[in-house]
């Protein structure tokens, strides 16, 4: 079993992140190297996000499964399990003496809502900064082992030591060896006052409301990215580009460039970026070398299927077979990351006789898998020949995130969720400039989204475009008229027979 752990490549990276964020429903794209190598996706409003920290309160306490289920005030109530409570002393107390039905409790999402299951909580804040992470309530402080020499993280420890106040804790990250020790106390100094200012914040507010929006998007790249050098930053929201400045001028070690997206038409359209986007909702991703991978997500776990394809080699069979397999592996690793698939991963490769094939192609796995930022654990290949591996997952699939079960087929595919059309449709009339209004056919799900609350309203505030409406059969959009307001009612008119 050999656990992977992301290491810095000695060749210089160049890191471009666009960030689409003019929606409610916010996108970005991390490119290495011009090379599209993550997605991500932060739904609107209203959703769990690993990071996030609720005051919420105690609906039902269950002794026997040693957990208690917490109202956050949005979808499915969060689980609690005893050893996340602090009261509990790691689990050796029963839940049952420590948390009580109707309690408030300040928690943390740990993992996110998924399917049937509720969010996952803990009572344990953590606050991730570039160089450390900030316990409020953990009291211990760990070092990176890949900070440097033992006599190095020793000194690290004891910084950390001297630094933290009970019961704080405190974990120091690799990349503090590139800062001096007064710059990673300014750090601990900016995060200590983050989480004071949202206790300030729980104390005004009634159980149960969201506190601290730790699971941000443009936090993340902030504390992920903005430290790291050769990095430029594109973001198409003027808001949130003023947040980014600021970032950069209270971190003085932070070293991207933050720019304002300002050409006609939409950031990710200008990057070229929308359809390589589409390409994490196909099953089969093919490879340069003329093989395939078939990738089937279900609940329990991640299905990978390698085929050679066109790929016919030009020496014996075996050795065909390994350089496809070697070729595949790669593909697997980027694939993971893309689609940020997670839980239990199979991967079927091509037989191999050798066992030093299976070798070479576990080496080459492991070596693409350094480049991801999630913890990875491959265990290796089973008597079947399967290659069994686990990727942390605290969240949803991006293609979760953008679909939802389809109505035609009863849930075996999957489609475009109307609230993600709507999205897409409203990057589209952002990017009409001097259009009044617009008339789209689309499907029923996506008229009935429309036509809910107030999302019609909304979206022609937001775009300056009035929306008229039709309906037809199958799924998606299409914008039928743009033009002048009398024009488009015209068209409408005849279109509906009004």
């Amino acid at each position: 079993m050999i656990t992977v752990i992301r290491q810095e490549t000695e060749r210089q990276t160049v890191l471009e992140i666009i960030l689409n964020t003019i929606t409610d429903e916010k996108r970005g794209a991390i490119l290495e190297n011009g090379k599209v190598v993550e997605w991500l996706v932060e739904l609107p409003a209203g959703t769990a996000r690993v990071g996030d920290i609720y005051k919420g309160r105690v609906t039902k306490v269950l002794p026997g499964m040693e957990a208690a289920f917490v109202d956050l005030g949005i979808g499915k109530d969060g689980y609690l399990h005893s050893k996340d409570v602090r009261a509990t002393d790691g689990g050796k107390k029963p839940i049952a003496s420590c948390v009580k039905q109707g309690q408030e409790v300040l928690v943390q999402v740990a993992k996110e809502e998924m399917s049937t299951k509720g969010p996952k909580l803990s009572e344990f804040i953590q606050l991730p900064g570039q160089s450390i992470v900030y316990l409020p309530y953990s009291d211990y402080v760990a070092v990176s082992k890949r900070l440097g020499e033992d006599e190095l993280r020793k000194e690290w420890r004891t910084f950390g030591q001297e630094t933290v106040e009970a019961p704080e804790g405190i974990i120091i990250r690799t990349v503090a060896k590139e800062l001096s020790m007064d710059q990673v106390r300014q750090e601990l100094d900016v995060l200590r006052e983050m989480f004071r200012d949202s206790l300030v914040d729980s104390k005004e507010k009634g159980a149960p409301a969201l506190v601290f929006e730790g699971g941000s998007m443009i936090l993340q790249v902030a504390r992920n990215y903005a430290h790291r050098p050769n990095t430029k930053i594109t973001i198409d929201h003027p808001k949130d580009y003023t947040f980014l400045t600021r970032w950069l001028r209270m971190n003085p070690f932070e070293q991207a460039e933050v720019r304002l997206h300002k050409e006609r038409g939409g950031i990710f359209t200008v990057f070229d970026l929308e359809k390589k986007l589409e390409h994490v909702f196909s099953k089969q991703v093919w490879l340069k070398n003329g093989g395939s991978l078939i990738i089937e997500e279900t609940e329990a776990m991640t299905v990978i299927d390698v085929n050679t394809g066109k790929f016919t080699g030009k020496t014996s069979l075996e050795d065909t077979v390994v350089k496809a397999n070697c070729g595949a592996a790669v593909a697997v690793a980027e694939q993971l990351r893309l689609r940020d698939l997670g839980g239990i991963i199979i991967v079927d490769f091509i037989d191999m006789e050798d066992e030093k094939s299976q070798e070479l192609v576990l080496k080459t796995l492991n070596d693409a898998l350094r480049e991801d930022r999630t913890r990875t654990t491959v265990i290796g290949f089973t008597k079947l020949g399967l290659v069994e591996m686990t990727r942390k997952k605290a969240r949803s699939t991006v293609a979760e995130r953008l679909t939802e079960s389809c109505t035609v087929c009863e849930g075996k595919g999957l489609v475009r969720s109307a609230q993600s059309l709507y999205f897409a449709l409203e990057r589209e009339l952002l990017e009409m400039q001097d259009t009044e209004a617009v008339v789209i056919s689309a499907g029923k799900e996506l008229g009935e989204y429309l036509d809910t609350g107030r999302h019609r309203h909304s979206l022609e505030e937001k775009t300056g475009v009035r929306v008229f409406f039709t309906q037809t059969e199958g799924l998606g959009y299409s914008v039928r008229f743009a033009g002048e307001l009398e024009d488009a009612k015209g068209f409408w008119n005849r279109q509906t027979g009004d």
